[in-house]
Parts: structure tokens; C-alpha cells; sequence
């Protein structure tokens, strides 16, 4: 069978292949244009460009952190993750490569190229130096048109939808600079494009105030342990002040004494980070093992959701998408259980259940806290470095790491008392419930461009929403420009 088209010549452009003229393509075009308030992207972008490229040598030879295309995270915000790397200051006198306030970032090449995560914003709070790479495309947009609009309109099916467009047959996953100032946007009232961003201003802020749950969180046990939880407070090692009966280290590599756990013979287990780790857990004069804290679930199941590693945030730990699967067999786990991952356990793919039981990847170990236990305090240790560092060292070597079900129940948890541990919990919950709030927004977003393109949108609700979230931002100022003020 042959299927053929043909195109009126007034909506012929530039392209002469026949996929480019796609009825499903013209159909997205014809539908934004019906709005009666549609522009092209090149009319109201303000100083779009690439970012720019360091070589591979530069990395680690400076403190700015590179925003890459794959750090965009499909939640529209943009933010550095942990593991960004650092490159030398001189590009931050770069126009091309600084990010600023209110720029959008469309990711121009890679597989992902028209899915949800190839567009983000930076933060209008945004104060961190920093420069993006070469596969992104930022911009500006011209007053009165809303920035945070824009982004959100980048992320629905019309948006996404020229993107494919604009790749189609061409062999590659690349969009030109040319090709996405020709990106058509729908661009309703400014009241109209307010109310809308103003979802994803409520998304940008709940991020803000969870970061400074999660801080205060981190503290708070910080000051009960007597140091720091960041990464290189583990690092800096005094071979002398690791030594104890049973482990002796005589420099960074750590040479045993005697084994008094019959499992642990290997020197990976007397990792000098691991041992450390260990002794700043029992600094409070009382810890225990994960297991005897939480019980290990065996359980499998299906049919009710799979969630895979890969839709876990490195950072957070939130669920960062819902999986539709619902075929795949998997760890069985339901609300307040901790999930953690023994693949690769450097990538911290560590999370608990909120809301529902699900199914999940049988990498995941699941742990369900015993009553009485907190079990957001409990996530916390297992997620930041004091318990992250019992474990991952032990897979030092391996070309496929993963870690044995008996370390991870081994890991010593400080307890601190009741009252310190619900501190803690209450401001991890606080965290999570505004991490696992923000994503729904941006769709929400989304889905009222997609119903003004429809022309199904109840704008007077829409604006009523967008007032109500106002007097909410209002009321509820960004940490950060408080931390300014």
C-alpha cells in the first residue's frame, strides 16, 4: 500500500523533503496558528544561542560548574546537579556560555531530543556562575511574553512536536539554530501566559523551599555528629585517627589486622572512607545496623506500575516520572518503604515510597522501617554520604558493581533519640512533599497550553488559579532572595 499527500504551496518552507510536510506536522502548525495569536520563536527571543564547548582537558581545571543538555530533567527547572563538572572560570566572561535569569534552554541533539526533558528554564532566582555546553540552545523572550510560559509551551505536544519535525529525515538528532527560530508559539494574553507560568513559578519555588528543608535536615544531624555531611568531609582522612583495635591504616590504602567479621575479607571492606563513615555513625554512643532497624522485603509483584532505576533522581531521590508499564515483575513495595539500589550504589539511586505500593526493579532492595522507627530519618542516613559511603567502596574494582544485599542491611545508622529523629523526619517529609508536588504543576502547565491550543480552556478559572497562585508566591518569598536581602 502507498500512501501520498500533497501540500498547498503556501505552506511550503525552506525543506523540500516530503517528511518535513507531514500532515501530522502541518496539522501542529495550522492548530497554533488558529489561536489568532501566534508568533515564530525568532520574533520575541531575545540573544538565542549555543552554548559553548571546553575540552575535555579542562575539566576539574576550575570551580564552574558546566550545565550539560543531559542534566535537563524533564521538571522544567533548571539546576547544577552534583555531579557537574568544573571548568575554568575564564568562560564565564563568555555571553554564549553564562546562564542567567529566565533563559530557556532547548536541548538541540541527542535521543531525547523532543521528549519532556529537552527543555528547562533557569530559576529567576537564579545566582549561581555557571555556563551550559554546546548542545543546548538558550534564550531570552521579549517582554510581555512570559518566560515561564514559553518553557512550559516547549514541553507540550506542539512544542515537542516540531521538534521531531524539524529532525525528520535528516539522519541526525539535531535542530538548527535556523530551525527553531522558525518553532511556531501560541501566545495568548499576557494574563493569559501568566496565569499559566505562574504554575511553573509555584514548581520553581517548592523546589527552593524543599532544598531548604533538605539543608536543615542535614544540620540538624551535622550538629549531633559533630561534622559535616558533605562529601569531602569524608575524604580528608588521618590514617592515625582511623587506627583501632582490628584495623590498622597505614596510608590512603588501608592493610588489615585482624578479621573479625567472617564475610568481610576482602581490603575493599576496609576502605579508610567506609571505616570513617562508620565511626562518625557511632559518634552519639549509640548506633545500629539498617537491620535491625528496618526488615528486608522479599516480596515480588506486577500489574500495578514498574518503577525503574532510571526514573529515580540521583539528587532527591523523588520519583521523577510514572511508568505506564504494568507487565514487568519486580520488588514489590509499598508506602514508607525505603528503596535502594545495590547497582552501581555510587549513582545513589535511594528513595522512599509516599503515596502507593508499586513494583520496582529487582536491583532494589526494600526496606520497611520497624514501628517506632522514623522512616524519613532513616532515608536520609541511608541517602546522604555517612550511609553512601559504607557501601559504595566495597565495590571498588568491580566492572559491573554491585553490592551484596548483607553490606547494605550492615550499614550503622546513628540514633539520636526520638524527639532528633522526628526533627529530622518532619524536615525531610517537608522536603519530599514539596519535590513530589512541583513536577504535577509543570504538567499542569502543559496541559493548559494544550487545551488554549484546543480551544477547550476555561480562561476564567484559568486566570482565578493564576491569582490564587500569586497571592501564594506572595506569601511564600524564595529562600534565595531572602538569603540576599
Amino acid at each position: 500500500m502507498t500512501t501520498t499527500w500533497s501540500t498547498a504551496p503556501a505552506l511550503l518552507e525552506s525543506r523540500l523533503d516530503a517528511e518535513f510536510y507531514l500532515p501530522k506536522y502541518l496539522e501542529i502548525v495550522r492548530l497554533i496558528r488558529a489561536t489568532g495569536a501566534a508568533k515564530v520563536l525568532g520574533d520575541v527571543e531575545v540573544a538565542g544561542c549555543y552554548g559553548v564547548l571546553p575540552k575535555s582537558e579542562e575539566y576539574g581545571q576550575g570551580s564552574t560548574p558546566l550545565f550539560r543538555g543531559r542534566d535537563l530533567n524533564g521538571q522544567a527547572l533548571v539546576a547544577i546537579p552534583d555531579d557537574a563538572p568544573r571548568v575554568p572560570n575564564t568562560y564565564l566572561a563568555s555571553k554564549r556560555a553564562r546562564l542567567r535569569p529566565n533563559e530557556i534552554l532547548l536541548l538541540i541533539k541527542g535521543a531525547t531530543i523532543d521528549e519532556p526533558q529537552s527543555v528547562g528554564i533557569v530559576p529567576s532566582s537564579w545566582t549561581t556562575p555557571a555556563i551550559v555546553n554546546g548542545s543546548v540552545y538558550k534564550f531570552g523572550i521579549r517582554a510581555p511574553n512570559d518566560p515561564y510560559y514559553v518553557c512550559a509551551f516547549f514541553g507540550t505536544r506542539y512544542g515537542r512536536g516540531q521538534k521531531t519535525r524539524a529532525i525528520a529525515n535528516t539522519g541526525i538528532h539535531y535542530n538548527d539554530q535556523a530551525s527553531i527560530r522558525a518553532f511556531w508559539l501560541a501566545l495568548p494574553s499576557s494574563a493569559i501566559q501568566r496565569a499559566i507560568g505562574n504554575k511553573v513559578r509555584k514548581a520553581e519555588r517548592l523546589r527552593e523551599l524543599a532544598a531548604v528543608e533538605w539543608r536543615d535536615a542535614h544540620a540538624r544531624l551535622e550538629a549531633t555528629l559533630g561534622q559535616p555531611l558533605e562529601p569531602r568531609a569524608f575524604d580528608a582522612l588521618n590514617a592515625d585517627h582511623l587506627s583501632r583495635p582490628g584495623y590498622r591504616c597505614t596510608s590512603l590504602y588501608p592493610a588489615m589486622t585482624v578479621v573479625s567479621v567472617a564475610d568481610e575479607i576482602g581490603a575493599q571492606y576496609f576502605h579508610p572512607r567506609r571505616e570513617h563513615a562508620r565511626q562518625v555513625a557511632s559518634r552519639t554512643g549509640s548506633w545500629q545496623r539498617l537491620d535491625q532497624l528496618a526488615r528486608r522485603v522479599r516480596k515480588r509483584g506486577r500489574g500495578i506500575g514498574f518503577l525503574g532505576l532510571d526514573l529515580i533522581d540521583s539528587s532527591t531521590g523523588v520519583v521523577t516520572a510514572a511508568s505506564s508499564s504494568t507487565a514487568a515483575e519486580g520488588a514489590l513495595f509499598e508506602r514508607n518503604d525505603i528503596l535502594f539500589s545495590r547497582l552501581r550504589p555510587y549513582l545513589n539511586k535511594v528513595t522512599i515510597c509516599t503515596e502507593r505500593r508499586g513494583v520496582g526493579s529487582t536491583e532494589l532492595l526494600v526496606y520497611r522501617p520497624a514501628d517506632g522507627i522514623d522512616a524519613h530519618y532513616l532515608y536520609l542516613v541511608l541517602k546522604c554520604p555517612l550511609g553512601l559511603y559504607q557501601v559504595i567502596d566495597v565495590t571498588s574494582g568491580s566492572t559491573h558493581p554491585r553490592v551484596d544485599e548483607d553490606v547494605v542491611d550492615g550499614i550503622h545508622v546513628p540514633r539520636i533519640g526520638t524527639d532528633g529523629e522526628k526533627q529530622i523526619g518532619d524536615n525531610v517529609r517537608a522536603a519530599f512533599g514539596h519535590w513530589t508536588s512541583a513536577p504535577a504543576l509543570v504538567e499542569d502547565a502543559r496541559t493548559a497550553i494544550e487545551s488554549l491550543i484546543a480551544g477547550t480552556l476555561d480562561e476564567p478559572a484559568l486566570l482565578a488559579e493564576g491569582e490564587a497562585i500569586k497571592q501564594w508566591l506572595a506569601d511564600h518569598p524564595s529562600p534565595r532572595a531572602l538569603e540576599q536581602t
